[in-house]
């Protein structure tokens, strides 16, 4: 127990240290020292198998755990315990295929080792030849100014004599995304990695025409994707909207400036553009039906309305629509069998339309007649 800096633990304080005896498959619980300490608190109660009783050690505190992951990242490994008495040197060794990028021992003080480093080679064995026999792994990284996409890409295996180099391609270079390609309606088949100032000519997806043209270049990791579209689908163009004083409504404004496209069936929502109106607000939806699109018109604020009961009442009719612009003249017909009392023709003024008026021929006569009277 002294060796192992340890002492039974459920006994009075001057049985601690005596000899004992246990039976066979008795636990025995013991514990550390003062000012010594075990990584596996578990491995302090032993059993006793036939007699032999395998004593657990303590270590003076400060001692450090040996951590395998760590070895891991270092391409380092040590094969003589996992724990290092405190202020102990720890000579490690390098993996398979990996040299000493700096002295290869490490010092456990106060629970913490200093590991040591490893390199794939050395500066000036970088470019050199080398064997790797069959199964082991070489690690290689890019050159300045190179990136790779998939970092794990750069770990390769011997099979069989053969060697298969990752590609390192200068930084900027572009990785096609599934989802963009999904998006636009387009595919391409020759691969998913673009050097940065590359031009790709990407395809329609299967009954789909392009909305633009097909190429796309890789600019600085960023792809302007083109688009292709359905021959059933609608175009809404900004100059169509420009000509109707509307614009879509959730798009951001210099969106509003792009074409975009909607797929057959589907509805758009426009808006009127400020100082603009609609009658029915109803109709600034509409529906893409057989790549033919309908759009509404938005007047200048003012506009007026043709009210067909004040047509009814002053025997006049208006055949050329029902929405009249601001400051616009309007003439009017009189109803069958109608004739003029004043001149027919009227104005829009800030919603408001001076209707003229019409009268039947014999009261019209009548008039006259009694005039000359």
């Amino acid at each position: 127990m002294l060796q192992n800096n340890i002492r039974r633990k459920y006994t009075i304080p001057e049985h601690k240290m005596k000899e004992t005896y246990s039976v066979h498959l008795h636990n025995e619980t013991f514990e550390c020292t003062p000012g010594y300490g075990i990584p596996d608190e578990k491995s302090l109660t032993v059993q006793c198998l036939e007699g032999v009783l395998k004593y657990p050690k303590c270590l003076k505190e400060g001692f450090c755990v040996i951590q395998q992951h760590e070895m891991a990242l270092n391409h380092i490994r040590y094969n003589k315990g996992t724990m290092i008495e405190n202020g102990q040197l720890v000579v490690f060794e390098c993996a398979e295929g990996m040299v000493p990028l700096n002295s290869l021992e490490g010092k456990c003080e106060r629970r913490h080792i200093n590991y040591p480093k490893r390199k794939y080679a050395r500066p000036k064995d970088k470019m050199k030849e080398i064997y790797s026999v069959n199964l082991d792994n070489v690690t290689f990284e890019c050159t300045p100014g190179y990136g790779i996409p998939d970092e794990k890409s750069l770990m390769v295996q011997c099979l069989e004599g053969v060697l298969k180099y990752p590609k390192c391609l200068k930084e900027g270079f572009c990785v096609i995304q599934q989802q963009e390609m999904a998006l636009n309606h387009i595919r391409y088949s020759k691969g998913t990695v673009i050097e940065n100032g590359q031009l790709v000519v990407f395809e329609c997806a299967e009954g789909m025409v392009p909305l633009n043209s097909l190429e796309g270049k890789c600019e600085r990791r960023h792809i302007n994707y083109p688009k292709c579209i359905s021959t059933s689908s609608c175009i809404v163009r900004s100059t169509e909207m420009l000509q109707n004083n509307i614009r879509w409504k959730y798009a951001s404004p210099e969106d509003n400036m792009k074409e975009i496209y909607i797929v057959n069936l589907d509805n758009v929502t426009f808006e009127c553009t400020p100082g603009y109106g609609i009658p029915d607000q109803k109709s600034l939806m509409v529906q893409c039906l057989d790549g033919a699109l309908k759009y509404p018109k938005c007047l200048k604020e003012g506009f007026c309305l043709i009210q067909q009961d004040e047509m009814a009442l002053n025997h006049i009719r208006y055949s050329k629509g029902t929405v009249i612009e601001n400051g616009q003249p309007v003439v009017f017909e009189c109803a069958e069998g109608m004739v003029p009392l004043n001149n027919l023709e009227g104005k829009c003024e800030k919603r408001h339309i001076h209707y003229p008026k019409c009268v039947s021929t014999s009261k019209f006569i009548f008039e006259v007649q009694r005039c000359e009277g």
